[in-house]
């Protein structure tokens, strides 16, 4: 069997091999220390990238000191492009193309970086479109790479194997639950359709108002269209404050209204949820089990082998 061809760069340049740089710098990127540096640069950028949105994420922007703020933050903005650049033509010219590509981390790495570099190449060129926040919006992208330290966390593997494993039989849940949510939509419209309002003229109004539905303020959840009474029924299925929906419905047409509230309840969230939850917990125990014998039998394996 052939073994893995060389990298382009020593196949054009012999005399690298040859070289005790060359090695020194092979071992470099392919030591761990090489990959934590590079994790660490991450978690700056994402450090940096919240300090740097602080204003819009609290909602204090203020367009004379967000320019200085740009101007400051570009050359940051820069150094870090050059840093993830020149960490992939590293890997590529010490692994070979081929032989990087072949992960899919190095993929989505090469893909944001290459993005990056080429917005950042954009901007400095004179256009119309010359705006600094289109390499900050991107960078943003870059911080999704914080999620490969996830793999260092123990058991990590197992859960990420169970949620894919999971997929299938979730989505024929989620069919079932989407249509028991649109049935009770659909009867949620035409009982209580145009029963939550604040016009005055209306029978119901004083009393919703005196209520704590009224008092929270919580008008935009009513049955008046399908859309509003799908997202009612998505509060009422994660139980976020469902008492207080159901108060105010109460207290406009009558406890009769709580049948409804209660029926949706008992099907949404005591069957249904309670199913999407056993149905996750067995899939991760038995991908534990699964990973937990190919542990053993790799261990039984080695200690054979001595």
């Amino acid at each position: 069997r052939r073994g893995p061809s060389r990298p382009l760069l020593e196949r054009r340049c012999p005399r690298l091999l040859a070289s005790p740089t060359w090695q020194r710098v092979k071992q470099a990127v392919n030591h761990l220390w090489f990959d934590v540096v590079m994790d660490i640069f991450l978690v700056v950028t994402l450090v940096l990238a919240i300090i740097e949105t602080w204003p819009e994420i609290t909602g204090h922007d203020d367009s004379k000191l967000a320019r200085v703020v740009d101007n400051s933050w570009d050359q940051v903005e820069h150094a870090f492009v050059f840093i993830f650049v020149f960490e992939a033509c590293l890997r590529i010219a010490v692994a070979g193309f081929a032989q990087y590509w072949r992960s899919a981390k190095n993929k989505f790495d090469f893909t944001i970086t290459v993005v990056t570099a080429l917005v950042t190449v954009f901007v400095w060129l004179p256009n119309a479109y010359n705006d600094p926040s289109l390499i900050r919006v991107i960078a943003a992208f870059r911080a999704l790479r914080v999620l490969r330290l996830i793999r260092n966390v123990s058991g990590s593997e197992q859960i990420l194997s169970t949620f894919l494993r999971i997929l299938p039989d979730a989505f024929a849940i989620c069919r079932v639950l989407f249509c028991a949510m649109y049935l009770f939509s659909a009867i949620g419209t035409q009982v209580f359709g145009g029963v939550i309002n604040k016009d005055p003229a209306s029978p119901y109004s004083a009393r919703i108002a005196e209520s704590d539905f009224g008092k929270a303020g919580y008008y935009a959840n009513n049955f008046n269209d399908m859309p509003s009474g799908m997202v009612v029924l998505f509060e009422l299925l994660v139980v976020n404050n469902w008492f207080v929906v159901c108060d105010g419905f109460t207290a406009a047409v009558g406890s009769s209204a709580r049948i409804f509230f209660i029926s949706f309840y008992v099907f949404g969230v005591v069957i249904c949820l309670n199913i999407v939850v056993a149905f996750i917990l067995d899939s991760f125990m038995s991908e534990f089990s699964t990973a937990l014998e190919r542990r053993l039998s790799g261990s039984l394996t080695d200690s054979d082998g001595e």
